[in-house]
């Protein structure tokens, strides 16, 4: 059932991201987007990350309502602990208003760090390389493509929230965490892992456990008594 801002039942909350805050000298805008309030905190992370490109293994989330003073510290928001009183209190502003639709608005606690995107064009002052004069490859890896593919498959339809892998053999479903499927989109594009298949890690021991658990061997048959005969 869709979510409503009636007085029962799941809200409809206004959540504004900031844009291009992990790059140095980025032009920082804002996107707002639509959630419902009874989505699981690792939902929620995993698609404000994605949303404000950043890495959910090393990101640092924090969050502010619209009736906040400008020069109040943004709350941090790093476990469902912070998480649902968070929703909670967005729940309560939403059935108090009256006009103005509430806000939740997030923010990047960590320093920008990564470099703009270059041009293909050579630049004056991008690295060369000392033997042949060349520019120096990247050694960044960017994998949000991979990510973002990778959540859309694992979103779960009977585990509403969850991000489940379903074993293709037994439809067991495996519950993941955020830091397995970055891992996983990670290992896609090093061409270590699929999205059938994923990395072979110690992150994934659990869900290769249950599957080598759940195969079910047929009883071996007990041997016929020998008849000795005098």
């Amino acid at each position: 059932m869709p979510a409503s801002n009636d007085r029962s039942g799941p809200k409809i909350v206004t959540v504004s991201v900031p844009l291009n805050t992990a790059v140095v000298g980025g032009l920082v805008a804002r996107r707002e987007l639509r959630i419902s309030s009874d989505v699981t905190f690792a939902d929620f992370y995993s698609r404000m990350c994605t949303n404000m490109d950043l890495d959910p293994t090393e990101a640092s989330i924090g969050y502010k309502f619209h009736t906040d003073r400008a020069r109040d510290p943004p709350c941090e928001l790093s476990n469902e602990s912070d998480y649902l009183p968070m929703m909670q209190e967005m729940v309560r502003k939403i059935l108090a208003a009256r006009s103005r639709n509430p806000v939740l608005f997030l923010h990047n606690l960590r320093p920008a760090t990564r470099t703009p995107v270059l041009s293909k064009r050579k630049r004056d002052d991008e690295p060369m390389d000392s033997k042949d004069g060349r520019p120096r490859p990247s050694t960044t890896l960017d994998y949000t493509q991979e990510y973002r593919e990778l959540l859309s498959k694992l979103r779960c339809k009977l585990h509403e929230g969850r991000l489940c892998r379903v074993d293709p053999v037994t439809t067991e479903h495996n519950e993941l965490n955020i830091y397995q499927v970055t891992l996983w989109a990670r290992m896609i594009a090093t061409g270590q892992a699929t999205y059938g298949q994923p990395p072979n890690s110690s992150a994934f021991d659990h869900v290769r456990k249950r599957q080598r658990f759940s195969v079910q061997h047929a009883p071996v048959p007990a041997s016929a008594p020998s008849i000795h005969v005098h």
